[in-house]
């Protein structure tokens, strides 16, 4: 399950699945915002690891945040040229 809440101005995901607990910035003071983000991660983690939502994640999320969330679910994505 997936939660957001606040802190500090800026919202936070809360994310608790099979005894897995990560807790990240979503990057946004705007709850709409973190509400859309919050559903995208739910459904890039019910898709799993070949879902097409985690390269547009990748780009939304703070790095830190993004990495975890990818490792739970073993993404791997190539990095993009420069």
């Amino acid at each position: 399950m997936i939660s957001i809440r606040k802190r500090v101005g800026k919202y936070h995901v809360d994310l608790n699945l099979d005894g897995f607990r990560l807790r990240g910035p979503l990057g946004t003071r705007s709850y709409d915002v973190a509400r859309k983000l919050a559903h995208r991660l739910e459904t890039a983690l019910a898709e799993g690891k070949d879902s097409v939502l985690w390269r547009e994640l990748q780009t939304q999320l703070p790095r830190a945040t993004f990495k975890h969330l990818s490792e739970y679910a073993g993404v791997v994505l190539a990095q993009l040229p420069t």
